[in-house]
């Protein structure tokens, strides 16, 4: 009797199988970090662009609160000088309609604000002129609401305040980031109250 033949395993190099565990981990560990890298470029990516939007939003109401109150300054001041020439009596104060529109814009300022506090690394400066900007806004919009009651006190700290205005805005537009200015120019067609400032 002849022993049956034993079928032959085909040969296999030794440590193939380990090439082949260590060729998928690699693979997978590619795959991982490709995932990561664009979850992170996302998440940068998502993160600029509600800083931008925020920003825009905050210097729009800055603006528009500063016009505001150049505005109700300036008429404040052509009553209080008409009715002193007149002899009449004048208490300073801001139309109904003013001060409600000045507390609705610094409402909103402020909840804007509150998602201004992490600036991404390429916007760093911009909270800095933003704040110095709001700076002399507040005192714009602290003046209109209690304008005292002495005419000329009024209008020399009218006139200083609008000149500090106006040298603020231009520190403000001075080295803002291409990208933050272009974003800015961008929202002006959309918020014409930005317009002014940019010009």
């Amino acid at each position: 009797m002849r022993p049956e033949a034993i079928p032959s395993k085909p040969f296999v190099p030794t440590g193939s199988k380990n090439t082949k565990l260590i060729a998928i981990t690699v693979i997978l560990l590619v795959v991982i970090a490709l995932v990561a890298t664009g979850s992170l470029f996302y998440l940068k990516d998502k993160a600029d662009k509600e800083y931008k939007n925020n920003f825009v939003k905050a210097t729009y109401c800055v603006q528009m609160g500063a016009d505001t109150s150049l505005k109700a300054s300036a008429k404040i001041l052509a009553e209080w000088k008409s009715k002193m020439e007149a002899g009449q009596p004048y208490i300073p104060r801001p139309s109904m309609d003013e001060e409600k529109a000045l507390g609705i814009i610094n409402n909103k300022l402020e909840t804007v604000s509150l998602n201004l506090t992490k600036a991404p690394d390429k916007f760093s400066q911009c909270n800095e002129k933003l704040a110095k900007l709001k700076a002399v806004y507040d005192k714009l919009r602290s003046l209109v609401l209690s304008p005292g009651n002495s005419l000329q006190n009024f209008t020399d700290t009218s006139i200083r305040l609008n000149g500090e205005y106006q040298q603020a805005v231009k520190e403000f537009k001075s080295g803002m980031p291409e990208e933050m200015m272009a974003e800015l120019i961008s929202a002006a067609k959309r918020y014409r109250g930005l317009r002014p400032l940019l010009n």
